[in-house]
């Protein structure tokens, strides 16, 4: 009953004041008189170039609040005193930006003093671990992508595959948001399209316990606001090219082939004031072309066709070898993006603004296999648009609302030839002619995969400063998706002149659904700012119906399976017994009728004598007539009034409630404390909740085939405790200490089922569970003597019982038994370190540099057998470690000036010194160069030695890139 009269208040509460993560911030101080140091009520304060402003009140004291964010000037100016003009005030997201104003007393109107405002290293109302970076500093670094930003923020760890870790959780833990709404694509919690550093106007990354405004994360909150339009014009073009330079030609296939066109990208943006229209209408458009070979080449020496065998006696080996020999790129990428931002003020109080991004890409992933088939692989392809319609209006200068309508759309397809029954397809057995340590010699990749997600968003945000110790945020948003899978691999029989079909939809090779679930959040929050103390106060509800279907009974998949039986219980004469009887299932509802096994009719589940099969102690099966018989459920016990059951249930939906507090309390002038804790859930990502959905698993053969979905996941749970100081210790830098502690339950995982006919197969439940705990340093040093930079060093340990989902499913698979104790998970990584080094000379020259280290990340150590196979597993899991990482990146730029235009050359070197990283390592030696199994296997007839094969060149880092180009700016 309580429960209940909860949500009832909370619901109340958002019908009230129905919100998205914030996007501005927040300026307060006083102006003071100055000789006498008395506070000047009725001064004006504005930020120039906006409709934003203030008046002092009795005690001097001013604020002014939806302020985006940027750099900017901030007046002060009264009558009978000097206008004072502060320039490059920084104001960032969620934040208070703290500016006071002496001002002196003239009798010449028009007189004005300017003062250049220093960034604060200590931002004394921040309550938990947050990062926030400038368009300015993100031009300025050796970066070509937001993502390689956040790699070097405290807390972050890079995983082999590239995926980024925050603070121990899994790669899939953080939300991403552009303008504060979220662009997190729900199938696999990645980003659903991404914005262009130009684009950028601000970053914010929290990596410590996030306010009740966020939600569906556990890890970290990704915010990009992006930039407008001003009432001046500006553009840049920008353009560079280059290729990988490296010696380590034994390890990279045509490394030593240098193409300087081999990386190619053009990025343009331009923005200002819409003519005719007063000022009031501006614009913002940025595009990028991106477009790359990679470094990884294969060469085309076979053609899918061809079929090669080295089987029996040398004169009866099959041998075709069509390819031109031509040199291939493996891993090639482009991609197109723009954007396009409008910005309409209606009038001061009232703005419409629209967002719209699109993005398009292609990519071939690297297959070792394939090296010498390079054609026979799949091509990826992917789509995405986003919309973001903005209203906000100030109701006063310290209330506003803000509503916002988001559709994006996100879609990928992966296929080797666009037309599934072309003729180019051959059959798979091309595969199976190669041994275990050779290239392809033919064949072609079968699969295709078909994925969209459409999302709605609808949010509305009430802010309102009361007074001036509380800020209160109430809001609320609804979400709808449409999530659309069509995945199967063709059939090519050689028997039928290779003539390709697609699986029907009832075959374990085809999966194909539709759904629609919906999710809504609320929120209240209090930012209370007092003398001594800031405390951020939240609390959070959050409510996700999947709409999806689930086995009645768990033991009894497999829909489309011929001669489809259930179970049920048979009371007949006073005694029960065990029965299996034959069903017939509606494909589109999962109704199944009981039929009669003698007439075929639906089945009387009264009847008075029929003949059953009846299942002893041991399953065996015996025909009986039975008497008087009522069939009964074998999991809920109620009769069966009728010949029709249900073969799914429906879904469940959840609901949570999430407490949040941060405190910040500052211990002087220069130095801070903050202490944070909250509870954080995230719905898991959809793909695991639909998969299979057909619920078909794979007959015989004594191990787990099939995964099958679960849209009755509960959400994951993360309790997050952060303990932190900042201290200023000199004029220029600051240092910043933080202790964390995160307990993760309710992860998911997998659990094995049998079914009646004893198969088995794995579903998804929320099982895994795991904690982190670190300590950070984050050391900043502002411009000064041409110099600024930052050190971020993160010490963490992540345990627990899984590190991929799928653990308990491989496991099985492999024979292997289930951890039973904590382990350290796959992105464990001890020790990282970052260090961002800027050297330059305004508006003349510069050089940036990026230091990384990080320790070795676990692997699972093997033996090698006397076959030669790796499958011997010599301890617990990730009880090794891999070789530490070393990497050091670089741009030099030189600038020249001529009236407004600004010419720009630069050069970004990545992996200045060529350093081999070993990403992978095989996991007999714990080495990337070198494995057992190949000192123990001889060479066989075909088209590589072992050696060459066991040289993989995705277990190493990128060698170095050196990419030049040029940058107008106006």
């Amino acid at each position: 009953m309580r429960k209940l009269i909860f949500l009832v208040i909370i619901i109340g509460l958002v019908l009230f004041s129905l919100a998205f993560a914030g996007t501005t911030g927040k300026i307060t101080g006083r102006v003071l008189e100055a000789t006498t140091n008395q506070p000047l009520p009725m001064a004006n304060v504005i930020l120039e170039g906006t409709n934003m402003g203030a008046a002092t009140d009795m005690d001097g004291e001013y604020m002014i609040i939806n302020v985006p964010p940027g750099i900017y000037t901030l007046k002060a100016f009264m009558m009978g005193y000097k206008t004072v003009n502060q320039t490059e005030v920084r104001v960032r997201i969620d934040l208070t930006t703290t500016i006071n104003f002496s001002l002196q007393e003239t009798v010449i109107e028009g007189e004005a003093v300017t003062i250049v405002a220093e960034r604060p290293l200590v931002q004394k109302d921040i309550t938990s671990s947050r990062s926030i970076v400038g368009a300015q500093e993100i031009q300025e670094m050796p970066v070509e992508n937001f993502q390689q930003v956040l790699e070097l923020q405290s807390g972050v760890v890079q995983s082999s595959s590239g995926a980024l870790h925050v603070r121990g959780g899994r790669s899939n833990e953080v939300m991403y948001l552009i303008d504060g709404i979220s662009v997190t694509d729900p199938y696999s919690s990645s980003m659903a399209i991404s914005v262009e550093n130009a684009a950028i106007q601000e970053l914010e990354f929290v990596s410590g316990t996030f306010n009740a405004e966020y939600g569906q994360a556990m890890s970290g909150i990704v915010n990009i606001v992006t930039k407008e339009g001003s009432k001046e014009y500006h553009g840049e073009l920008r353009a560079y090219t280059g290729d990988y330079f490296s010696t380590h030609d034994d390890i990279f296939f045509n490394i030593d082939e240098i193409n300087p066109f081999a990386i190619r990208d053009v990025q343009t943006s331009l923005s200002g004031p819409i003519p005719l229209t007063n000022n009031k209408l501006s614009f913002f458009f940025s595009g990028r072309h991106y477009d790359t070979d990679s470094y990884l080449y294969g060469i085309r020496r076979f053609s899918p066709a061809d079929s090669n065998s080295y089987s029996g006696d040398p004169q009866e080996w099959l041998v075709e070898e069509t390819g031109d020999g031509a040199f291939v790129p493996l891993s090639t990428y482009y991609k197109t993006n723009a954007q396009t931002k409008i910005a309409y003020s209606i009038n001061p109080s009232i703005k419409l603004t629209y967002n719209l991004i699109w993005e398009k890409d292609q990519s071939k992933s690297y297959s070792h296999k394939f090296k010498y088939n390079p054609d026979g692989r799949s091509t990826s392809y992917g789509n995405a648009f986003n919309h973001i319609l903005t209203w906000t209006h100030a109701l006063s200068p310290r209330t506003f609302y803000s509503f916002k309508f988001s559709n994006f759309y996100n879609s990928g397809k992966s296929y080797a030839q666009e037309d599934p029954l072309s003729l180019l397809y051959v059959s798979s057995r091309r595969f199976e002619r190669s041994s275990a340590y050779q290239y392809y010699m033919g064949g072609m990749s079968l699969g295709h995969y078909y994925r969209s997600t459409l999302t709605n968003i609808y949010k509305f945000e009430l802010t309102s400063q009361i007074d001036k110790v509380h800020q209160i945020k109430a809001g609320a948003d609804f979400r709808w998706n449409k999530l659309f899978l069509d995945s199967y691999s063709v059939l090519v029989d050689e028997s039928t002149n290779f003539q390709a079909q697609i699986p029907d939809i009832t075959m374990y090779a085809h999966d194909r659904y539709t759904n629609k679930p919906y999710d809504f959040a609320a929120f209240f929050q209090d930012k209370i700012e007092l003398k001594d103390m800031i405390v951020n106060l939240g609390l959070r509800f959050e409510y996700f119906n999947p709409r999806g279907r689930l086995l009645t009974d768990e033991r009894d998949p497999n829909l489309w399976k011929p001669n489809k039986y259930t179970i049920l219980d048979a009371v007949a004469d006073g005694r029960t017994v065990r029965v299996k009887v034959p069903v017939r299932i509606d494909p589109e509802t999962g109704e199944k009728t009981i039929i009669n096994p003698e007439t075929g009719d639906p089945l009387d589940p009264n009847h008075d004598n029929i003949r059953l099969l009846v299942l002893d102690s041991k399953k065996r099966e015996s025909a009986e007539y039975l008497s008087n018989v009522t069939l009964v459920d074998t999991i809920s016990g109620q009769p069966i009034t009728r010949g029709d059951m249900s073969w799914f249930k429906d879904s469940s939906p959840t609901y949570q409630i999430s407490p949040r507090i941060g405190i910040a309390y500052p211990i002087t002038d220069k130095g801070v404390i903050h202490v944070s804790y909250g509870h954080f859930l995230q719905i898991p990502d959809y793909q695991y909740l639909y998969s299979n959905p057909e619920f078909e698993v794979v007959l015989g053969g004594g191990q787990v085939e099939s995964l099958i979905g679960n849209a009755n996941l509960k959400p994951q749970r993360t309790v997050s405790y952060e303990i932190g100081l900042q201290q200023q210790i000199s004029d220029d830098i600051a240092i910043d200490i933080t202790g964390f502690y995160k307990d993760i339950r309710n992860l998911l995982g997998t659990e094995i089922f049998k079914t009646y006919s004893q198969d088995m197969y794995a579903l998804y439940v929320n099982r895994d569970y795991g904690n982190v705990r670190g300590i950070t340093l984050a050391l900043d040093k502002r411009y000064s003597n041409y110099v600024s930079g930052s050190l971020d060093y993160t010490y963490s340990v992540s345990e627990g019982n899984a590190s991929d989902p799928n653990t308990a499913y491989y496991d099985q698979r492999s024979g292997k038994e289930p951890e039973k104790q904590l382990i350290p998970l796959d992105w464990d990584q001890s020790h990282t370190l970052n260090i961002s080094v800027n050297i330059s000379k305004p508006k003349d020259w510069g050089m940036s540099y990026i230091i990384q280290y990080g320790s070795g990340l676990p692997y699972t150590p093997t033996s090698t057998g006397v076959q030669g196979f790796q499958n011997l597993q010599t301890t617990f899991q990730n009880s090794g470690r891999k070789p530490t990482r070393f990497n050091v990146d670089v741009k030099l730029h030189k600038d020249f000036y001529y009236s407004k235009y600004q010419l720009s050359l630069f050069c970004n070197i990545y992996n200045l010194f060529d350093i081999k990283n070993e990403d992978d390592v095989f996991s007999d030696t714990g080495r990337a160069n070198y494995s057992l199994t190949q000192l123990r296997t001889s060479d066989t007839p075909g088209p590589n030695t072992v050696s060459e094969y066991f040289v993989y060149p995705t277990f190493y880092s990128a060698p170095r890139s050196v990419r030049v180009g040029l940058a107008l700016t106006f």
